[in-house]
């Protein structure tokens, strides 16, 4: 299996703004999901892809009274040292980090529950990775993944700006080998892997004010380079890109439907 080498968005502090407004938004609906959970005393807990911690963070608090142990992984070894920094803040100790590679993940029957979130749709071999994760589940262990649909982003007024913006990220996963979309086959990857006692949601949030209409220019601004590199648009283009965008989401005027998340839970 191909090997992990670089993430697509920005990471440690140069990508903590959107990942903090990430949390902001989507983390109601994670906690949500999560309270459809079988969950038992003395769980062990892994987290793939955990970014800077602050859902793992939650997870782990609420977990606490069952003492349960959350192992939270990323491959940046940059990200991890702001999840531990936010943890030891927030003086939560049944939470610990460690670097992972997730096409490495060679554990079998270790895990009571594995929770991912946006990081399938970053992954060239998605299909093959959450094999790997099921093999890491103990029997009636809980599998918990929730990701994207980038494509599926939406402004009122309808908007050129927007609709460029996403098509040039789901471009990228496709110049890059991974599917920006994958959130629209999470339903049927857990089929797949017969997972049983299959419970499914969706949300989209829609907003309107300037800081949550920022979470695209954010994901722009960082990958806009792969975009030139990649030929699917020029840099005088990027740049006008990038301007315009900035004063769609500055209108309150405007809408925007941000990506809406998949959230599937399924037992071993």
């Amino acid at each position: 299996m191909k090997k992990l080498k670089t993430y697509t968005l920005a990471v440690g502090e140069q990508g903590v703004e959107r990942l903090r407004l990430l949390n902001q938004i989507y983390n109601p609906y994670s906690q949500s999901m999560f309270k459809r959970l079988k969950l038992r005393e003395k769980m062990n807990v892994l987290t793939i892809g955990c970014g800077i911690g602050i859902m793992d963070a939650w997870i782990a608090s609420q977990l606490a009274p069952l003492n349960a142990e959350i192992t939270a992984t990323d491959i940046s070894q940059e990200q991890l040292t702001i999840a531990k920094r936010y943890a030891d803040a927030n003086k939560i100790t049944n939470i610990h980090f460690a670097t992972l590679d997730i096409t490495e993940l060679n554990a079998r029957a270790e895990y009571d529950l594995i929770y991912t979130r946006f990081t399938l749709s970053h992954l060239p071999n998605a299909i093959d990775i959450m094999k790997r994760v099921k093999s890491a589940l103990k029997p009636n262990g809980i599998l918990w993944c929730e990701d994207m649909a980038n494509s599926k982003v939406y402004s009122i007024p309808d908007n050129i700006q927007v609709n460029l913006a996403v098509k040039l990220i789901t471009d990228l996963g496709v110049k890059r080998g991974f599917d920006a979309d994958f959130g629209l086959k999470l339903y049927s990857s857990f089929k797949a892997l017969n997972l049983k006692n299959i419970e499914i949601n969706l949300e989209q949030p829609v907003v309107y004010s300037h800081p949550e209409k920022d979470l695209l220019l954010h994901s722009v601004r960082e990958v806009g380079q792969q975009f030139v590199d990649q030929d699917l648009i020029a840099g005088q283009e990027l740049n006008v890109l990038t301007s315009k965008l900035e004063d769609f989401t500055k209108n309150e005027r405007n809408l925007m439907s941000l990506t809406p998340v998949f959230q599937v839970i399924g037992e071993v």
